[in-house]
């Protein structure tokens, strides 16, 4: 196994007020379900969920992601807050949305960052670290613009 580490940050201005778009994110499920390869989310408690991502197949490579987080958040800071729950998966994974009012648009300001445990040997980390940080990039700014879209309409 392979410890990866992960950090991706982008920002969206998403055409509704601050208390829209803050509200819309707090729904897990909808929020979630806008991220590209996600393929199940479980609740595991108030706040803690299990995120199973769909298995990444190349070059006769396969791997799932599989990671829970606890979900805090400050309304007066306009910041949503994820935490790595020990234990559960492969990886670990952080990540926080920030947002900025601009009148009737939101910035929003999303940044992640995290572990992943990934089976390939030390040897081929050279070869997986450049594809895996693609491949996770990618996916943090398709999440991110689907939430634009989603919430924007």
């Amino acid at each position: 196994m392979t410890v990866i580490n992960i950090h991706s940050q982008t920002e969206v201005s998403i055409q509704a007020d601050h208390d829209t778009v803050f509200e819309y994110l707090l729904d897990t499920q909808k929020t979630v379900s806008h991220y590209p390869t996600v393929e199940r989310l479980e609740q595991l408690q108030d706040n803690q969920w299990l995120w199973r991502l769909r298995e990444i197949n190349a070059k006769g490579f396969s791997h799932q992601i599989v990671y829970g987080v606890e979900y805090s958040n400050d309304p007066a800071s306009g910041q949503i807050l994820w935490q790595p729950l020990p234990g559960l998966g492969n990886s670990q994974i952080h990540g926080a949305f920030q947002l900025k009012s601009l009148g009737q648009h939101t910035q929003v300001h999303l940044e992640v960052r995290g572990a992943l445990d990934i089976p390939v040997p030390r040897l081929l980390k050279s070869m997986a670290k450049p594809f895996v940080e693609r491949e996770f990039e990618s996916q943090v700014h398709t999440f991110a613009n689907n939430l634009r879209v989603a919430i924007s309409n």
